[in-house]
């Protein structure tokens, strides 16, 4: 991708955030089927200024928030399928099967062995290494569309939306359900756990964030300070914070140790795409839809 413009928000206390603004680079010519220089040697480049566009493939483009599983493999999934991809090569590796439905999340187990694709009514987890399918989760007739699928950090576990706001918990081995709950009161965007696996965050379009025992699924709380639906939701590796954005274009970080609120962060005119912590917890990465990326 290229972005207009970087701004990595540090984690200083409200409301005094520390705001690194990279100047604006000149727009490159559009970029040659032969890449132009190595990836390794663009991320050691001093300035931006210096980078060139990384095309990963010549057709199609990647819809979702890339998966890097090492320095030089990623995954990523456009419209109808999901691929592992050599970024040193540009090699496709596997291609993990076209789908009938548009695919709305992926995701890697954390020991980066098993990849999950989620689309309108089916679920598939595949081998990593191999390419192969190993188990298909299918929407029951009681139930309507899957929105949104994550693996538990141990990975014994999946964590599935519904389009009707229920969260369900099923293994990930024997597609045994484990645990349902409806909180929300309408469409859920985003579901994900925290990262010792006791917490369980999903982002609605009722405007809300609730947060879940992940064993129980009994409610913890609800973090209300949104006027319009809510699409991405993600926890800092400490677990103390809870950041999150939606269809208004700013974030919000909650503590939930305390339940207090930092000042929100505007971040761009159009919704909220995807947001990260960094390992430190001290950068936030917010994907604008079809802006920039702060």
């Amino acid at each position: 991708f290229i972005a207009h413009s970087v701004q990595l928000f540090g984690q200083g206390m409200p409301p005094n955030y520390s705001i690194i603004q990279n100047e604006k680079p000149s727009l490159p010519n559009k970029p040659k089927n032969k890449v132009k220089k190595n990836i390794s040697d663009q991320l050691n480049s001093n300035s931006t200024q210096n980078w060139q566009p990384y095309q990963l493939w010549e057709n199609g483009s990647a819809k979702l928030e890339p998966i890097y599983i090492n320095d030089s493999t990623v995954v990523t999934a456009g419209d109808y399928s999901a691929s592992l991809i050599n970024l040193r090569t540009k090699k496709l590796i596997h291609n993990f099967t076209s789908l009938t439905w548009p695919i709305y999340s992926v995701d890697v187990s954390q020991d980066k062995k098993r990849v999950l694709t989620c689309s309108r009514y089916i679920i598939n987890i595949y081998d990593l290494e191999s390419g192969e399918l190993r188990n298909i989760f299918v929407v029951s007739e009681n139930d309507t569309d899957f929105t949104f699928a994550k693996f538990s950090p141990d990975g014994h576990n999946i964590v599935v939306s519904i389009m009707i706001g229920e969260i369900i918990v099923y293994n990930s081995f024997s597609k045994q359900e484990v645990n349902r709950k409806k909180l929300h009161n309408d469409v859920i965007n985003w579901v994900t756990y925290n990262y010792d696996g006791t917490k369980i965050a999903s982002a609605g379009r009722d405007n809300s964030v609730i947060i879940y025992d992940a064993n129980s699924l009994n409610f913890i709380t609800s973090l209300s300070s949104f006027s319009a639906p809510v699409t991405a939701v993600c926890f800092n590796k400490q677990g103390n914070l809870i950041a999150a954005g939606g269809v208004e274009g700013k974030v919000l970080i909650y503590n939930i140790e305390n339940f207090s609120t930092f000042p929100p962060i505007p971040i761009a005119n159009d919704y909220v795409n995807s947001i990260n912590f960094n390992d430190a917890d001290d950068i936030l990465v917010v994907a604008g839809f079809g802006g920039p990326v702060n």
